[in-house]
């Protein structure tokens, strides 16, 4: 450590806010609040950790919104999407 003449003592005080972490915990739950709603018109079949998402939703929101659910439950690898949207 450096000496400064004159200094006596420096004291450091450094508070970490979880603030990004924070977010996007409540943006996942948005998302599955969005998915749950849709699931009741998805067929979801696993084959080891890659599933398979089949049916139909409103709109492209909810059917990224599905996909994203399924890729970031834990254990899952691949994912694919034959959700059909809509007209």
């Amino acid at each position: 450590m450096e000496r400064v003449c004159g200094v006596k003592a420096v004291a450091v005080e450094v508070e970490v806010r979880p603030l990004f972490a924070h977010k996007r915990v409540r943006v996942q739950a948005a998302l599955v609040r969005q998915a749950v709603r849709a699931a009741h018109h998805v067929s979801i079949t696993m084959d080891g950790s890659t599933v398979s998402l089949g049916g139909t939703v409103h709109s492209i929101a909810e059917r990224v919104a599905i996909e994203g659910a399924a890729f970031s439950t834990a254990g899952v690898t691949a994912v694919e999407n034959h959700l059909r949207v809509e007209s």
